[in-house]
This record gives C-alpha cells, sequence and structure tokens, in this order.
C-alpha cells in the first residue's frame, strides 16, 4: 500500500514537474533580447508616424465639417501648425520607447513562457527569422492591398443589407 502511494506521488511527480518547468516566466534579459530581435522599438516608431497621420486626418475632417467665418478659417490656418506640433509632441512623448518598453515586455512576459520566448530567440537569429523581419514589411504591404482589392465588394455587399435594413424599417413605420 505504502508502495503504491509513493509510487502513484512519482508519477503525478513525472508528469507535473515539466509542466510547471515549461511555464516558467521570462526573465526580464530575454525579454530585451527579443524586443532587440524583433526591431520592437522601430515598429513603434512607426506606429507613432501613423498615430499622428491619422489624428491630423481627424482633426482636418472636423474641421471641414464646421462652417467657418473668414476670420475664422484665417485664424485656424495660423494656429493650425503650431496645434499639429504640440499634438504630435504629446503623442512622442507618451508613445515613446522609453514608455513604451516595459508595457511590450509585459505583454510578451503575459503571452509567452521562458522556453518560448529562447525559441523566438534563436529563430530571430537565424537566416530565417532575420529573413522573416527583413520581408514581413512588404509582406504585411502586400495583405493590406489585397484587402483593399476586396473593399468594392464589401462596399456593394453592405450598401445591399443596409438596403435590406431600411426597407424593412420603412415596413414597421408603416404598420
Amino acid at each position: 500500500m505504502k508502495n503504491s502511494i509513493t509510487c502513484a506521488g512519482l508519477v503525478i511527480l513525472t508528469i507535473l514537474l515539466p509542466l510547471t518547468a515549461s511555464a516558467k516566466e521570462p526573465s526580464a534579459a530575454s525579454l530585451d533580447k527579443l524586443l532587440e530581435l524583433t526591431q520592437v522599438q522601430k515598429q513603434a516608431a512607426g506606429s507613432i508616424e501613423q498615430i499622428n497621420g491619422m489624428m491630423a486626418n481627424m482633426i482636418n475632417q472636423s474641421f471641414a465639417k464646421q462652417t467657418l467665418t473668414p476670420e475664422q478659417q484665417k485664424e485656424l490656418q495660423k494656429v493650425m501648425p503650431a496645434f499639429s506640433e504640440k499634438l504630435k509632441t504629446i503623442v512622442s512623448e507618451e508613445m515613446s520607447w522609453k514608455k513604451m518598453k516595459d508595457s511590450y515586455a509585459k505583454v510578451y512576459r503575459k503571452n509567452f513562457t521562458q522556453e518560448e520566448v529562447d525559441g523566438l530567440i534563436a529563430f530571430y537569429q537565424s537566416a530565417s527569422g532575420k529573413a522573416f523581419l527583413k520581408k514581413m514589411p512588404g509582406v504585411t504591404q502586400e495583405f493590406v492591398q489585397l484587402g483593399m482589392e476586396r473593399l468594392p465588394a464589401i462596399t456593394e455587399r453592405l450598401q445591399s443589407v443596409s438596403a435590406e435594413m431600411q426597407q424593412k424599417l420603412k415596413a414597421a413605420g408603416t404598420k
């Protein structure tokens, strides 16, 4: 009886021990290495530029919808460059690598084990990993283009569904 309990305990330990070892949280040094290899800092800088561009478009669209007097339009043209620069500065400061690096590491830490991080580091240090990093921006751009090519079909179908919904609402209103 005692031997079977000991044996059962050893079997359970043998099964569970590898699971706890593989679930080890990644070290700060390994996460730093992964962030460096995957060029997250460079990607984050590109994201800041995209955010700044989107914000500029939103502001321009916002003012385009407003009816401004000639005096207001003149004042807007005068203050807009300084305002845009202030917005860019705020976004750049708040999204800076210095402020965001720990958050990126936290996301990796939450989603990957030490073993997985080690595997990713090995991959990104390999010729295939380096090629992957070099080619992915172009691949991503092609994926975006493929999506853009589907927009007319999507728009057509959405318009059809929208018209159908409007007809049902109109019919419901006449009952």
